[in-house]
């Protein structure tokens, strides 16, 4: 019975690894669906790609209370963290270009729109990477050439958050974005118990 539990956990040890660093696609694109099941919304994230759902929730108000009801259903399967933060900018706000980090990570827009910049893994070398390798040098929205050649060799997807719609940033993308309006929204970042110690 030892034996067999041992193979078992070895067996979900080796999946998940394969799960959490699965390759990135060649062919890049933001996928898009209709506020999906959960069947589907797993198959989506499985595509580790960004994703964008739409419609999703209809006449509800958002609080710190009633947050985990309805998106606790979005959290992967082990979940062992997650954390919610609902944020609000002003019109213009710019983010730092920086790396997602967390096993699954999105953001739901509540209020306003926002113009996120999204750019996969394999772009790292151009991006003028501090430290800490999880943050850029560079800011995106109003960068010098000059200083910082290599940032016009990279190239990236671009997409404009609505209200009810949420977007999916996979695991070590880089992202920044910048507020068209006074904006709303939440952001969920989750990890399981193996992504914790998994993920390259």
């Amino acid at each position: 019975m030892y034996l067999i539990f041992i193979i078992f956990l070895v067996i979900l040890i080796i999946s998940q690894y394969k799960k959490i660093n699965k390759p990135i696609p060649e062919n890049i694109e933001i996928l898009q669906f209709n506020n999906p099941d959960e069947t589907k919304y797993e198959e989506f994230i499985e595509s580790n790609q960004p994703c964008v759902f739409t419609n999703v929730l209809d006449n509800v108000v958002l609080t710190k209370k009633n947050i985990s009801s309805y998106f606790d259903y979005y959290l992967p399967n082990f979940t062992m963290t997650k954390s919610y933060e609902i944020l609000q900018y002003n019109n213009g706000h710019e983010t730092h270009l920086k790396k997602q980090t967390n096993y699954r990570s999105f953001i739901y827009q509540i209020k306003g729109t926002q113009k996120i910049i999204l750019f996969a893994p394999k772009e790292e070398p151009y991006l003028y990477l501090d430290k800490t390798r999880n943050f850029s040098n560079v800011n995106f929205w109003s960068y010098n050439g000059q200083i910082y050649p290599l940032f016009n060799k990279s190239s990236y997807l671009e997409i404009v958050l609505r209200p009810r719609q949420m977007l999916i940033i996979p695991y070590n993308w880089w992202y920044t974005s910048k507020s068209d309006t006074v904006n709303n929204s939440l952001i969920l970042k989750s990890e399981t118990v193996f992504s914790k110690f998994l993920k390259k």
